[in-house]
């Protein structure tokens, strides 16, 4: 009997050799939960170069032709009635320190030929004009040298940074989803795998007993209830094939396709596996909360400076040339040239009225005091966590060992019964108890595996490292 449960588990092992590892790879590279959370990532990235790049240069270029044959009123002459045209480009840029740069340029033509000479005295009709203008500006005040800039960019590093630890623990949690539904159809797969081994065995029990209920060696009772048992195994298998079929469609479900590779069966030697890894402190969902509370505290350092007051100081060089030559108007009328004009400004505004930044500044405060509360009760929790998790692995891997040690000696002692029944040394209930305890530890030897792949896969998951533990052992699941 041995023999024959042997080459069955070994048939059937041989043909489901096509495993964890080749699911793991179209799960993560064909499955629409990994599409969509790649391309949620690629979203965050460029939701954050956008917002670090807010600051760059702009060129503005103008032309404008103005032929204006206006009167002013009946009874005068308009020496306004002139055309003009006017080119002009410009290149303006804030910078993270606060200041701003501006630089303009412009060229302008002036046809006052239509206008008497009277009034244009001895200048020319036509005038060209030359001009450039540089003004550089300074935040002062609340945001002081561009110190809120600074943190508003930390702000966008952060957010990077948070949205991608959530995505990563999206990612984590679908895999999670993902290795619970293949594990799923690997105990299923197993569990009919043993209830087929159990029909077999109660199959070749009902010869043996009708042999010997033939020779008269047994009641007849033996044989009904050796038929009656064969009918139990049969049903078991059925039941078995339906939840096969459930779980191998919550899978498919999940992998997006309508069949996949076959999975192989939990095996009786029962691979060691290694425990999880790693530190609490690289678990994803804390440090997602960490990047949130450093958000906060930003953000609270911003609005605390918001009842000051918005200081912005400014200078402007003006350089122009007219004269009735465009070539020198524009030679002439360029930075640093002859004719200038100095500009030094400041601008100033207060908010007057309800003192709308102190509150500002209070709800920032509570909102970073949350946050830092939530991480640190989010990091005890995972520390308790952990250290439960690590106890409850240490005892399934003994379990899952000693499982293994019980069904080896269930096996002989069912091999044992089967002999003295033959030779009609023990009753057909002490071989059937034995039938039912050598199922019984084969099925809490496959499900102490089962328990123990799930902890294992969760631990990893809790240190963010639940991918490198699934590639180092996928020969083992």
């Amino acid at each position: 009997m041995k023999k024959i449960i042997f080459l069955h588990l070994f048939l059937f092992q041989f043909k489901s050799m096509a495993s964890f590892a080749p699911l793991l790879d179209q799960y993560l590279n064909e499955s629409f939960e990994s599409k969509k959370i790649k391309a949620d990532e690629d979203k965050s990235v460029l939701d954050f170069e956008m917002a670090m790049k807010k600051r760059t240069w702009d060129f503005s270029l103008g032309y404008v032709i103005d032929d204006n044959k206006l009167e002013s009123s009946s009874d005068t002459f308009n020496v306004s009635q002139v055309k003009s045209t006017s080119f002009s480009f410009g290149l303006e840029r804030n910078f993270v320190w606060g200041g701003g740069l501006q630089f303009s340029n412009e060229f302008n033509k002036t046809d006052r030929s239509s206008v008497s000479s009277l009034f244009l005295g001895s200048s020319a009709p036509i005038q060209y004009e030359g001009a450039q203008n540089l003004t550089y500006s300074q935040f002062l005040g609340r945001n002081f040298l561009g110190r809120n800039n600074f943190k508003e960019d930390q702000i966008s590093k952060r957010t990077l940074e948070s949205q991608k630890n959530s995505l990563k623990n999206s990612k984590l949690t679908s895999l999670l989803t993902f290795f619970g539904a293949y594990s799923q159809v690997k105990l299923s797969k197993t569990v009919l795998s043993l209830q087929r081994d159990a029909l077999l065995r109660a199959d070749q029990r009902l010869k043996l007993v009708r042999k010997r209920v033939k020779d008269g060696l047994s009641e007849r009772v033996d044989l009904l209830q050796a038929q009656a048992l064969k009918l139990t195994y049969e049903e078991n298998v059925l039941n078995e094939q339906k939840n096969l079929k459930k779980a191998e469609y919550e899978l498919a479900s999940i992998l997006g396709v309508e069949s996949f590779g076959k999975v192989k069966i939990y095996s009786k030697k029962a691979p060691k596996l290694p425990m999880p890894q790693g530190m609490i402190e690289k678990n994803l969902t804390l440090k997602s909360l960490e990047e949130k509370a450093e958000i906060s505290r930003l953000t609270s350092e911003i609005e605390r400076t918001s009842y000051l007051p918005i200081i912005q100081a400014y200078s402007t060089l003006k350089y122009n040339e007219y004269d009735a030559s465009s070539s020198k108007a524009r030679s002439k009328g360029t930075l640093f040239g002859d004719n200038k004009e100095v500009v030094l400004g400041i601008n100033l505004t207060y908010p007057i009225g309800t003192p709308l930044g102190e509150r500002k500044h209070q709800k920032s405060n509570i909102d970073y005091m949350i946050a830092s509360a939530r991480q640190k009760h989010m990091q005890n929790s995972l520390t308790v966590q952990e250290k439960k998790w690590k106890e409850r692995f240490n005892l399934l891997n003994k379990n899952v060992q000693k499982s293994r040690r019980r069904l080896i000696l269930s096996d002989k002692v069912l091999s044992e019964y089967k002999r003295m029944y033959k030779n009609g040394k023990a009753s057909l209930d002490l071989f059937l108890n034995a039938e039912e305890d050598y199922i019984k530890n084969e099925l809490t030897h496959v499900k102490n595996q089962f328990d123990r792949d799930i902890l294992a896969v969760e631990l990893s998951s809790l240190y963010g490292n639940l991918f490198e533990y699934l590639e180092n052992n996928k020969t083992k699941f």
